[in-house]
């Protein structure tokens, strides 16, 4: 402070007041007598008398000048909020009312709530709101019942007309590209239903459809079935192309068999010409897969092909499961029987040894996984398609055939039991003086299968063998 300064010389130094100071109560606190602080409020408003009068008040030193916002809250204006394009503050012009703030529909979205709206009025002395309704669509209309005076603060709220209905949809199932439930527009028609599901896919039957209806009635809701052509709807035909109502369903149902077919496969693996998978159809043959694949290499060897069946699988995993249950349930009864019937420590160690036993055979069984392999004689399938080998082919077969071995195992009671190199030609009794001849423990006559088997892989079957005339195939067996 320099000498006696006043209100107005400070607040010039101050660089004057803000546009947003309330003029009508500037405080100064001070101190007084060096015992309290006190409060002076003065009005400085230019359209106050006093002003001038108040600006040449002298200041203290330690005194503080407050000038406090002018309140946030805006005056003489009106809102208009919801589901309009322009959600803003008005002006209040004299004599306004609330058709000046929406003046037609081109100042609404699409789709407003008709049947009301509301102005939220600030209602004196304590200011508290009050709602008063007014229906939209008559003020629209130009009723000048539903378009009252506005008044300082009103907020006009307008709402989306689905924020107070329900909307209406149609929902459509089956083979279309996208099914589910879409809204339903004024006379929409299956051919628009469709075209927004994204059309008919490749699978769908086009011949026929249904379409569900509901219906009240007196003891509540009943269903209509209609029945139409799709192909004839996507075409336009008045008689198919059925007008939708509200909640109805339409299904499209897939050609038949149309899914079975595209999970008919069946794998052929190893020594094949073509190996791999191949689509087949409904009561398609082993013979016929094995044809289309080329038939078989000149290394084959039928007599040890593999045919593995995905459901033959399942059933063994089942059986498998149960074989597994029974086992712990033997086990836990002759646990409990051996702790209550044991008199002796050698029926105690019999009854411990056939315990460990099947608890060994429950653990391989339990890492056991099933094959679904089927017993099948390739070679006689090969040159006898009437065989009952000839299986007819089931999703997800697998048929594997190998490449013929070129050893020859000679085993049980011999002197040396060993594999040797297979030789043309060469009999059972050269392979056996080999390996030193049978022990004299051995039993001759069960030499004959051997016999058999050895004949059976020095056979080679090419892809002309399989087509031999039924005559040639029937000598062929006969050797």
């Amino acid at each position: 402070m320099k000498e006696t300064q006043t209100i107005g010389d400070v607040i010039e130094l101050a660089g004057g007041v803000l546009p947003v100071g309330y003029l009508q109560n500037v405080v100064i606190e001070r101190v007084e007598g060096h015992k309290r602080r006190v409060i002076r409020s003065f009005n400085l408003d230019p359209a106050y008398e006093m002003t001038n009068i108040n600006l040449l008040i002298p200041l203290k030193d330690g005194d503080v000048v407050k000038v406090y916002p002018v309140h946030k809250e805006t005056r003489q204006v009106v809102y208009l909020e919801g589901h309009v394009k322009y959600p803003r503050e008005y002006e209040l012009r004299p004599e306004m009312r609330l058709r000046d703030i929406i003046p037609s529909y081109d100042y609404l979205l699409p789709e407003p709530y008709l049947p009301q709206a509301e102005i939220i009025r600030l209602m004196p002395p304590d200011l508290h709101p009050e709602i008063i309704e007014f229906n939209l669509g008559a003020l629209m209309k130009g009723d000048p019942d539903q378009n009252p005076m506005l008044q300082d603060q009103d907020r006009v709220i307008i709402y989306d007309k689905w924020e107070k209905e329900q909307k209406p949809e149609v929902t459509v199932r089956g083979a279309v590209r996208n099914p589910g439930t879409y809204r339903l527009y004024k006379g929409m028609t299956v051919k628009d239903l469709i075209f927004q599901a994204g059309n008919l896919n490749i699978k769908a039957f086009q011949e026929r459809a249904d379409l569900a209806r509901i219906i009240p009635n007196k003891t509540g809701t009943g269903i209509m079935k209609v029945t139409f052509c799709p192909r004839k709807a996507m075409a336009g035909a008045p008689t198919d192309n059925l007008l939708l109502q509200e909640d109805d369903q339409v299904y499209i149902r897939e050609i038949p068999q149309y899914s079975n077919a595209l999970e008919r496969k069946v794998f052929l693996e190893g020594e094949f010409l073509f190996p791999g998978e191949y689509i087949f159809s409904q009561g398609e043959r082993l013979t016929s897969v094995i044809e289309r694949a080329g038939g078989l290499t000149e290394e084959a060897y039928p007599f040890g092909a593999v045919f593995l069946r995905s459901s033959v699988r399942e059933v063994q995993r089942v059986r498998l499961s149960e074989y597994v249950s029974k086992l712990e349930r033997d086990i836990f009864a002759m646990s409990a029987l051996s702790a209550e019937t044991a008199t002796d420590k050698e029926q105690a160690a019999a009854l411990a040894q056939s315990l460990a036993s099947k608890r060994e055979l429950l653990q391989k069984l339990r890492q056991a996984e099933p094959t679904g392999r089927m017993v099948t004689d390739l070679r006689e399938v090969l040159v006898l398609p009437s065989s009952p080998y000839n299986f007819e082919l089931r999703p997800g077969d697998h048929l594997i055939i190998k490449k013929r071995p070129d050893s020859i195992n000679v085993l049980g009671e011999v002197y040396n039991p060993t594999a040797l190199f297979a030789e043309k030609g060469k009999s059972v009794g050269y392979y056996l003086n080999l390996v030193g001849g049978p022990t004299d423990n051995a039993e001759d006559d069960e030499m004959a299968a051997p016999r058999i088997m050895l004949k059976m892989m020095r056979f080679t079957l090419s892809r002309q063998t399989a087509l031999l005339s039924v005559k040639a195939r029937r000598v062929f067996l006969a050797l």
